[in-house]
């Protein structure tokens, strides 16, 4: 059976080959499947954002929720299909409510701006285990995603555009999850799809 792992293995063999780093081989091949997962998954939740006729407002919630992950991470699903599954649900459902139903108020984004600097400050980044961060470095990234909250939403009560309102959403959806009401659901989604999974083995 061919496995992502499999084709990102034999393009990091190749390309080690080629660039004569074969003792570096192993940290190739990870790179190459961290970028084909990252890849496919962002082409699934597209896909469902054009399914839903919404494939504008989906690039531009996915692309800002991922910029505000890389800044102050958040829970993780294990598993390709489950994690790729819950974020197209939650990237594509937000796309095709604002394409829907319109941008709400920017002022009641500028609330939630608020709050959401809240969080970012009290709990900060959530980041994976193998990142060891300084407290200065902990410090500038809550700073940074605090900028980008204040700066976005203030953008968008000026120039009330639908555009900066997806790229608001999508920051709001990953400091959402940030929350521990957002990582008690992910918890949760893991525990129910995993049983669901040992049920029918």
């Amino acid at each position: 059976m061919v496995t992502i792992a499999k084709i990102s293995d034999n393009i990091g063999e190749y390309i080690g080959e080629q660039a004569g780093l074969q003792t570096e081989t192993k940290k190739i091949c990870y790179g190459v499947e961290c970028i084909l997962i990252m890849i496919i998954s962002l082409g699934i939740i597209l896909m469902f954002g054009w399914l839903l006729g919404a494939f504008k407002e989906t690039i531009l919630i996915t692309l800002a929720a991922l910029f505000m992950k890389h800044i102050i991470g958040g829970p993780h699903l294990s598993g390709f299909i489950r994690c790729t599954t819950f974020s197209a649900l939650i990237l594509a459902g937000a796309g095709w409510a604002l394409k829907t139903f319109g941008a709400p108020s920017p002022w009641w984004l500028f609330i939630l701006a608020m709050i959401g600097c809240g969080v970012v400050l009290l709990y900060g980044p959530l980041l994976a285990e193998e990142f060891h961060f300084s407290e200065q470095q902990i410090k500038g990234r809550k700073v940074l995603g605090v900028f980008f909250l204040i700066f976005l939403s203030g953008c968008d009560i000026f120039f009330s555009s639908v555009w900066l309102t997806a790229v608001n959403i999508g920051f709001l959806l990953t400091i959402m999850l940030r929350t521990p009401a957002g990582v008690l659901i992910v918890q949760w989604v893991e525990q129910l799809t995993k049983g669901k999974e040992a049920q029918s083995e």
